[in-house]
């Protein structure tokens, strides 16, 4: 799990690195009209719930294709309004859902971020594989997050996590006399940077998870004693680096693509092997009669 994790970040800081204003301004642009729905709609929930969560939906598509290298424009941010009642239909079944696990008495919040968790590639499935319907995604969902829930939650934890430490420390270090104004500064930049690019980060690291959803760890064989095993880095099971895209034929990450297998011929009938031939019997020789005697 945590090599998978440390994959997912890889991935997402090298788009991240290469698009960061292009993905923050398409984000900033996505929270806005957002914010515009709700303003104007504000008297009717049922018109601005579903433009935001379709505005979600298209984010989810920007964030796939910018881990696929792919460019990213403001047009696939509306994407999800050709289909518009499949992806709001979806999105609002989704977080319906979420809110009725939720409201379980006791054990309400845990179940509520499990599901939440198992529904994580709904927005996916509904912008890309259109013939799936609405409330089938999220069984599809529940099914290709198998094995990923942990690694998912340990990703956006770590994040969390990292970010309120780093903010605690520096927090604690501008009650320092004079120095203090220095880190006061450096927190008020943390924070900025947080906000800007923190939510996109996030976005690639589970776009990251969809798009890898199939792939399982390439296993090598360890090689004698001393030696280096072949490309497995310390010896043991690895995903191949992204993007799998490049990947023919169903091979995990880039890894080298198995030749297609073709059946064996099946085995002729052998031909029965012939009998034996009857040994020749010599007819036997007339013995030549003695001559009788006369007296």
């Amino acid at each position: 799990m945590a090599f998978m994790i440390t994959q997912a970040y890889k991935a997402a800081l090298s788009v991240l690195a290469k698009k960061p204003f292009v993905l923050w301004g398409l984000s900033l642009m996505s929270g806005l009209l957002c914010i515009l729905a709700v303003i104007f709609c504000l008297p009717l929930p049922i018109v601005f719930i579903p433009v935001s969560l379709t505005l979600s939906a298209g984010m989810s598509i920007i964030y796939l294709d910018g881990l696929r290298g792919k460019q990213v424009n403001s047009d696939q941010l509306f994407l999800g309004f050709k289909n518009f009642w499949h992806v709001a239909g979806g999105m609002a079944w989704m977080m319906l859902w979420v809110l009725i696990w939720s409201l379980i008495p006791f054990a309400g919040i845990i179940i509520g971020i499990v599901k939440a968790y198992s529904y994580r590639f709904t927005p996916y499935i509904l912008m890309t594989r259109p013939e799936i319907s609405a409330t089938e995604a999220l069984r599809v969902s529940m099914r290709e997050t198998q094995g990923k829930k942990g690694a998912m939650f340990g990703a956006d934890i770590i994040i969390a996590l990292g970010f309120l430490v780093v903010v605690m420390i520096l927090a604690l270090l501008a009650q320092i006399p004079i120095l203090g104004v220095l880190f006061a500064l450096l927190l008020a930049i943390v924070y900025i940077v947080f906000i800007a690019f923190g939510p996109l980060f996030l976005g690639l690291v589970e776009a990251y998870f969809y798009e890898t959803r199939n792939h399982r760890p390439v296993y090598y064989q360890y090689p004698p004693y001393g030696q280096t095993p072949g490309g497995a880095p310390n010896g043991g099971p690895y995903y191949q680096q992204y993007p799998p895209q490049s990947a023919p034929n169903g091979a995990p990450n880039g890894a080298q693509p198995r030749p297609p297998v073709t059946p064996a011929p099946e085995p002729k009938p052998a031909a029965p092997e012939p009998k034996p031939a009857a040994p020749e019997t010599k007819a036997e020789e007339p013995k030549p009669q003695e001559p009788s005697e006369t007296k």
